[in-house]
């Protein structure tokens, strides 16, 4: 029994340790890697020297800035702090995921690592990280409202789904499709469901959102 704490307090010790040298990667970066790194970066300094919310993104996206800036940390920190941020969500997805599945520790243990270590070396993580920061927030935001919902958990749905949607308003687009699984009752059917789900956060997060709303606004533009 002993040993096996032991080897339990082993195993989180490192995946902890994995975990925070992904953010320190991720947060100490050059601003020349990622296509919107700098312009994340120029918004810090922009509303650290005004010390207010000024800047063209969402509200919730420049309260998290205003809130850093307001200690005087570097634009690295700063990064840091998303990219921290960023990987608690997906951890705490997973966790959310693990709990509404009737299997043993071991396997919950397993499956969630595993997914874990798809997840963070996935091209989708990348982009969610680097180059569409506030999409990938925005999509681990919306996949939590949807365990969340499984879970009756309404107090929690309503501040992750608000928290989505200020970080990223396209999350509007996709915040209907958790209350389908309102009528999805087997396991096996909800198993489906987040396969879908996690793909359609996938696109999200690499920005195909984004892109569908430029080209409605086009559209409109024309006719």
């Amino acid at each position: 029994m002993l040993t096996k704490i032991r080897g339990a307090m082993l195993s989180n010790l490192l995946v902890f340790i994995c975990l925070v040298a992904i953010v320190l990667v991720i947060g100490m970066r050059d601003v020349s890697v990622g296509t919107d790194t700098v312009n994340y970066v120029r918004n810090y300094y922009r509303v650290r020297d005004c010390a207010c919310l000024e800047g063209g993104f969402e509200p919730g996206f420049q309260i998290l800035t205003f809130l850093v800036a307001s200690t005087g940390v570097s634009s690295a920190t700063y990064l840091s702090i998303l990219a921290a941020l960023l990987v608690l969500l997906v951890w705490l997805f997973l966790n959310n995921m693990s709990q509404m599945f009737d299997y043993s520790n071991v396997i919950v243990w397993k499956t969630r690592l595993a997914t874990l270590i798809f997840i963070l070396i996935s091209p989708f993580f990348f982009n969610a990280s680097v180059n569409v920061l506030r999409h990938g927030l925005s999509s681990f935001f919306l996949l939590n409202t949807a365990t969340f919902f499984l879970r009756n958990q309404w107090s929690r749905v309503i501040l992750f789904g608000l928290l989505a949607v200020l970080f990223h308003r396209t999350a509007l687009l996709y915040l209907p499709l958790v209350t389908v699984l309102n009528v999805i009752n087997t396991e096996r059917r909800r198993r489906v469901f987040y396969i879908v789900l996690l793909g359609l956060a996938a696109a999200y997060s690499v920005g195909l959102s984004e892109e569908i709303v430029k080209v409605e606004m086009r559209t409109k533009s024309w006719t």
